[in-house]
């Protein structure tokens, strides 16, 4: 009975979680349709990317414990409308070729972290108030001893994917941008 608790609560963060990153995405795409601008590169370090976004998303992640999950709703959806932002930009500017060698490399790896670290303090509160409030015969250390198991399989997850997001985002995107233009 608690596994499936837990694992019903996981499925439904996870729903949410992409929902609220689609929706940014799609807020970007719209509202950067409409609008001019004046992009202009960055070159960065594989340690600065890495360190960027490693510190964002901890931020994201105990931004989001202190606000029950609230901030990482709108971090998610922030961060969707950053890249509807920079699809549009780069079709824009440099058509299918920037935007899917230049760009989708590194942001499907990062999309997915960030989603990692959405979900994260999203279901720690949605699952432990789901095993704290329902009146079953669940064992509660039991299930939470379950939650924080995923809970560091998330952490680790993250760190991983924001390490492979930095050696792409440095090896393959950057340097498809510094050959191509």
């Amino acid at each position: 009975m608690g596994n499936r608790l837990i694992l019903a609560s996981l499925k439904k963060t996870i729903l949410i979680c992409v929902i609220a990153i689609l929706l940014g995405i799609g807020i970007g795409i719209i509202i950067e349709s409409n609008f001019p601008s004046n992009y202009q590169f960055a070159i960065l370090y594989e340690e600065d990317i890495f360190q960027n976004n490693i510190t964002v998303l901890f931020n994201s992640i105990k931004n989001g414990f202190i606000s029950f999950g609230i901030y990482s709703l709108f971090f998610a959806t922030s961060y969707g409308k950053i890249v509807g932002h920079g699809i549009v930009v780069l079709f824009r500017d440099y058509g299918m070729k920037g935007v899917v060698l230049g760009f989708f490399p590194h942001a499907l790896i990062e999309t997915s972290c960030c989603l990692c670290a959405t979900i994260l303090p999203v279901f720690c509160w949605y699952a432990v108030l789901n095993v704290f409030i329902r009146k079953s015969n669940i064992n509660k250390w039991m299930a939470m001893i379950r939650i924080m198991a995923i809970v560091v399989v998330l952490v680790l997850l993250v760190v991983l994917l924001c390490v492979l997001a930095a050696h792409i985002e440095y090896y393959i995107s950057e340097m498809y941008w510094m050959n191509e233009y």
